[in-house]
């Protein structure tokens, strides 16, 4: 599905969702780096929630939702899947997309530039066991762990505060 996978077929298959947009000037060094690691320019994973919390994964000194890269062949409700049961060892129901995040990376020096687009699900967790190894070999997951508020050091913290605080606040409603 990869190969057909652009925003406005995602806004086809699932509505109108939030969309978050965000440039990043890059050296030429980083840019041609992340350039070069970045195969297919679609990454998936969840905001896994219960009314009380939500699961964050601890890599490279900060809080993280669940998530990666989008292989070939994979739909993204399969990679999110796989990506939260990966680096959390959860299994859960997707309840549909919350977010599509677009990062824009330019070359500082050419202004060269490519989009990097990361589909967040939204997700309920089946149970609470967590993993206690989290992650891959090759990946540095340090914990994985149930918040019940945002860690100053959350990566794109104001993305996910603001898709939290509106569930959040919906679920203490209806209770």
């Amino acid at each position: 599905m990869d190969a057909t996978l652009t925003r406005s077929a995602i806004r086809e298959q699932y509505g109108e969702v939030p969309e978050n947009h965000t440039e990043r000037t890059l050296d030429p060094d980083t840019y041609e780096s992340l350039q070069n690691r970045i195969e297919r320019p679609w990454g998936v994973g969840g905001l896994v929630w219960t009314p009380a919390a939500v699961v964050l994964i601890h890599e490279d000194g900060q809080w993280k939702a669940p998530g990666g890269r989008l292989e070939r062949g994979e739909s993204p409700e399969e990679g999110a899947h796989r990506e939260i049961r990966e680096e959390t060892g959860l299994t859960v129901r997707i309840d549909g997309l919350a977010a599509i995040d677009r990062l824009c990376h330019t070359n500082e020096a050419t202004n060269e530039a490519f989009d990097f687009h990361f589909l967040m699900f939204d997700c309920t967790p089946a149970s609470d066991s967590l993993s206690t190894s989290p992650g891959l070999a090759d990946e540095e997951i340090e914990a994985v762990e149930f918040h019940e508020t945002l860690p100053e050091e959350t990566y794109r913290r104001e993305l996910l505060f603001s898709l939290l605080g509106d569930r959040w606040e919906a679920s203490s409603e209806s209770s």
